[in-house]
């Protein structure tokens, strides 16, 4: 926790004094390194919201922006410069660096694609406009890998076990253990045949406890034939 600490003093060091932004960048920080501690979890950033919704033994490196809206379940981890908006992101995830989830979309259909016409902000009046339908959030399922550089956007959902290429832009919705890469990205294959992913899925093994994972999953690991013929008792 004290190393922590130093990251935080650090990333405040070339900060043109103690400005209230930076008061309360530090402040959020601490309060997540006492909320992080609590659940086993590793918290790098300044940029994590108070609101967000962080489980246990999560690590989330320096640089990452997660907003109030968002949450990261159990054992994922994000690495650094990646950002969240209003996603929810699963157990056991792999998110690798600079990779952005559920960026604001801009309705090109417009007469304008910028935002004035529904935020007050730019001083026009909005009263006779809506910004229309509630913002989709973007799920993130369970065991999900997304390489480097990847876009998710608003609204996708990856269903459980899915692959995302590095540099790869992701718009429409990804199937359970599929693999997607390119721009825009399609599907380039799935991780293990159809009958494999179909027991995979009913077994759901990231919800299972974590005596149950420790005792079927990990003396299994590169074994997805032994993990299938598992005992009925393992059922979540």
């Amino acid at each position: 926790m004290a190393n922590n600490f130093c990251i935080a003093f650090g990333l405040l060091r070339d900060c043109a004094g103690w400005s209230l932004r930076s008061m309360k960048r530090l402040g959020r920080f601490f309060i997540w390194q006492w909320r992080a501690k609590k659940r086993h979890s590793s918290i790098r950033s300044l940029e994590v919201a108070l609101g967000a919704n962080v489980g246990e033994r999560v690590i989330i490196e320096k640089g990452v922006f997660i907003d109030a809206g968002s949450s990261i379940d159990n054992f994922s981890y994000i690495n650094p410069n990646s950002s969240v908006e209003n996603a929810v992101i699963g157990k056991f995830c792999s998110i690798a660096r600079d990779v952005m989830i559920g960026p604001a979309s801009h309705n090109y259909r417009n007469l304008s694609t910028h935002p004035f016409w529904h935020q007050d902000f730019y001083g026009f009046d909005c009263s006779g406009t809506a910004s229309g339908a509630a913002i989709a959030k973007t799920r993130i399922g369970d065991d999900v890998w997304i390489g480097c550089n990847a876009v998710v956007m608003q609204g996708v959902t990856l269903n459980v076990g899915a692959v995302i290429g590095a540099g790869s832009i992701v718009t429409k919705d990804v199937g359970a253990y599929e693999i997607w890469a390119g721009v825009p990205a399609k599907k380039i294959g799935q991780r293990f045949d159809s009958n494999v992913i179909q027991d995979l899925v009913a077994l759901d093994w990231c919800n299972l406890s974590p005596t149950d994972i420790q005792s079927l999953i990990v003396p299994n690991i590169s074994n997805v034939e032994a993990v299938c013929k598992k005992p009925t008792s393992y059922h979540p």
